[in-house]
Formats: structure tokens, C-alpha cells, sequence
């Protein structure tokens, strides 16, 4: 088995599924294995989220797409490359930069908050 074989093989929980496990807070930036920064998705679609995102933290995810809107609240294709526009569409459908927001603020926002609390009691 390959070394790439055997990492997706982690990634997807060591089943035959195309579901993978995305740290909400990466690992590398002090996420923890806890239900709160897990979210289950699809490997291709946690692929492309790395590539728009990297490692970022959820709340500077909401400025990048901010950064994407035009004035009237839709994708400004301009502002991104042909690979971004893939890989946002990849991520959230055919959805406007606020949908995308949205998504994030409920699904990912409330992980970082809680990330940043744990860190904040573990420094008192």
C-alpha cells in the first residue's frame, strides 16, 4: 500500500467511505479530537476547503469570503483565481458569498469560540 494510500485510509476513519473527518481548528494550530471541532465531509470537499482556507481559523475564512463579494453581495470572480472559484464552488455549491458566511458562522464559528474559551481558562 502506497503512502498516500494509507493516509487517505486514515483520513477516512479506516473505512471504505468517501467521508473524512475535518478539524475544524487544525491540529497543528492546538484543535483538539473533541465532537465540537470535528465536521464530516466528504474527501474531495475538505480538500478543497484546505485549499481556499489552509489552516485558518474559521472567523478569518468569513473575511476572505468577505473579501470576494462586489457590491451587490455576489462572488466577484475577479478577486479570485480560477483555481478559488473551483474550489469555493466545490466547497459551498453554486451559494453566494453570504450563504457560504452563513454556513461557516453556524457550522464552524461556534468551534473556534469554544477553542478560544479552553484556551482562555487554561491560561487563568
Amino acid at each position: 500500500m502506497s503512502k498516500r494510500s494509507r493516509r487517505l485510509e486514515h483520513y477516512r476513519g479506516k473505512k471504505k467511505s468517501n467521508e473524512v473527518w475535518h478539524h475544524i481548528i487544525a491540529r497543528s494550530k492546538g484543535g483538539l479530537k473533541k465532537h465540537w471541532n470535528i465536521h464530516k465531509w466528504e474527501y474531495e470537499r475538505e480538500k478543497c476547503w484546505h485549499r481556499l482556507f489552509h489552516t485558518d481559523l474559521p472567523s478569518a475564512c468569513i473575511i476572505r469570503v468577505q473579501n470576494w463579494q462586489d457590491q451587490n453581495g455576489n462572488l466577484d470572480q475577479n478577486k479570485m483565481t480560477r483555481g478559488d472559484i473551483d474550489n469555493f464552488e466545490m466547497v459551498f455549491g453554486h451559494k453566494n458569498p453570504g450563504e457560504a458566511i452563513k454556513f461557516i458562522e453556524e457550522n464552524f464559528l461556534p468551534a473556534e469560540i469554544k477553542f478560544l474559551e479552553e484556551k482562555k481558562e487554561e491560561k487563568k
